[in-house]
């Protein structure tokens, strides 16, 4: 065989390979909606003299991705909480009743590791993500604190895990756990939600 036809070969096989590879991949797009939990990593709320961080909220996510093969998807994700209140104080910093709330948004991209079966797949998430937080808080009886602000924004690290179940060959119902870090509030929650392969 001429070099040119060794190079026509690899070429012809080469685009076979990568029509069957083709053929396997699918897009989705998918949400899901849960419980969440603001906890906080360090002094952030001592330092503001409130007792507790830890705050429940409603933690909603919209999903896209692409797999690549039963196994690796690539994954772009957009999750935001509902407005988290915030009334408790350490009255020993003489701060008096606080009261507001903050709601925090998180937007980033993961590799999603699938082990797959007949109709259960469970999953793994590592990623990325930018995280935005707004919200306030105020006291009228205070001598020392008029208000506190809870912005923020930064990029930090993700994971998730969950399992998903096979409801029709382009639908899958899913129950998963994420968790979002930041630089001192982080965000975790765990819901159930859809997703549509195309």
């Amino acid at each position: 065989m001429s070099k040119a036809r060794r190079i026509l070969a690899s070429i012809a096989a080469a685009a076979a390979l990568a029509a069957a590879a083709s053929a396997e991949q699918t897009r989705y797009v998918g949400f899901d909606i849960g419980a969440g939990r603001s906890n906080d990593t360090g002094s952030y709320c001592a330092g503001l003299g409130i007792n507790d961080c830890e705050k429940d909220g409603l933690l909603l996510r919209f999903r896209g991705g692409f797999e690549f093969s039963e196994h690796v998807a690539g994954e772009f994700f957009y999750a935001e909480t509902n407005d988290m209140a915030v009334e408790q104080v350490n009255h020993d910093n003489n701060i008096g009743l606080l009261t507001g709330e903050y709601h925090m948004q998180f937007t980033g991209a993961a590799v999603k590791l699938i082990l797959p079966a007949e109709t259960v797949n469970a999953f793994v998430r590592l990623g990325f993500h930018n995280w935005k937080r707004e919200g306030s808080a105020a006291t009228a009886s205070s001598p020392n604190l008029s208000r506190v602000d809870f912005s923020g924004s930064g990029t930090n690290f993700a994971y998730g895990f969950g399992a998903e179940y096979k409801l029709a060959p382009n639908m899958r119902v899913l129950a998963a756990y994420d968790n979002y870090k930041t630089a001192d509030l982080d965000v975790a929650g765990a819901g159930i939600g859809l997703s549509f392969h195309f």
